[in-house]
């Protein structure tokens, strides 16, 4: 056994050993001897047969993004060579729950001795994720507010750095008994989103200022108050759909706020990684470089082992991950 592969859409005991064989890199990929990969919310889309019909075919080797080392490198690929260790990012076919990936050059970053591979595969995902929506699809400017949802997940831990490391100011929210976790982030602000005046709450702790930009994986009725929220020209940016889709209270909210000159925005990280590798490629350099600086941190808060996948799966499912859970991938 060097990977685990989905047979079929189902519960966790779709997960299989499976023996794969290390493809050769094609123009412009690189092969990589992967030593961890990060779990993530599409991994369980992907078990569960929950992505729109045609997405992937199975057996499929899930896992997205991890690190490791180089160990082939195909042409026209520059700036990476055999033997770097890296971070990468990868399709939905990339195969993460394995010993060996190979993955197109631009979903790869080298990153320093000094970063553990454990560590490094939990950053990829989450922080091109966050980078993408904060420095691509808004406008903002140090000193703006960010609100930012779920930030005790992987994705709203790393915006919650990565704004202020841009000199912006954050609300994160987060259930009460993550508030501990997320106060380590240093959010300028840390509120309950459970709460029933939540609104009320964000708009005393922002001044009546306002939002610039809302980060919002949760969807559904979320969307409207948010709106409420912003300043003008501010953006609310929709991610995920944890709480459904947007539910029919955003059309009056849109008309209602009609003179802010607002903006929603869907994100799907994949059509930047589709439609933009330079770009894309540039993004996960910067933040390669934030990770060897120390301005962000990697939030590995649960290690497994690749043979406790199907418990990694149970206890990404449950909520109880803060951070990012990552899989130890073993060498032999």
């Amino acid at each position: 056994m060097n990977a685990i592969e989905i047979t079929q859409p189902g519960d966790v005991d779709q997960l299989a050993p499976t023996a794969r064989a290390a493809a050769d890199p094609k123009a412009g990929e690189v092969r990589i001897r992967n030593h961890a990969a990060g779990l993530n919310f599409v991994d369980l889309l992907l078990r569960s047969g929950a992505l729109p019909p045609g997405a992937v075919s199975y057996p499929i080797v899930p896992g997205v993004e991890g690190a490791g080392t180089i160990e082939a490198v195909g042409q026209d690929v520059q700036n990476l060579s055999i033997g770097d260790r890296v971070m990468w990012f990868g399709g939905l076919d990339a195969g993460g729950y394995g010993a060996s990936v190979t993955v197109p050059a631009h979903g790869v970053a080298t990153i320093p001795e000094a970063i553990a591979f454990i560590d490094a595969a939990a950053v990829p995902v989450a922080a091109i994720t966050a980078y993408h929506m904060l420095h691509n699809l808004t406008d903002v400017t140090a000193g703006d507010w960010v609100l930012v949802h779920k930030a005790a997940g992987g994705v709203g831990s790393m915006a919650t750095q990565l704004a202020r490391a841009a000199g912006l100011k954050t609300v994160a929210l987060a259930r009460s008994d993550k508030h501990a976790f997320v106060a380590t982030l240093e959010p300028d602000v840390l509120l309950d989103d459970r709460a029933d005046d939540l609104g009320e709450q964000i708009h005393q702790a922002t001044g009546g200022t306002g939002i610039a930009v809302s980060l919002n994986s949760t969807g559904g009725p979320s969307l409207a108050r948010d709106l409420d929220l912003l300043h003008p020209f501010g953006t609310v940016i929709n991610y995920g759909f944890l709480n459904g889709p947007p539910d029919d209270t955003l059309g009056p909210a849109l008309t209602a706020h009609f003179g802010k000159s607002p903006s929603v925005r869907l994100s799907d990280i994949y059509t930047h990684y589709r439609e933009r590798p330079t770009r894309f490629a540039k993004d996960l350099a910067r933040i390669a470089d934030l990770l060897a600086t120390g301005k962000i941190q990697p939030l590995t808060n649960d290690v497994m082992p690749l043979s406790e996948v199907s418990e990694a799966h149970r206890r990404l499912e449950s909520g109880a991950v803060t951070g990012k859970l990552v899989l130890t991938i073993p060498q032999t």
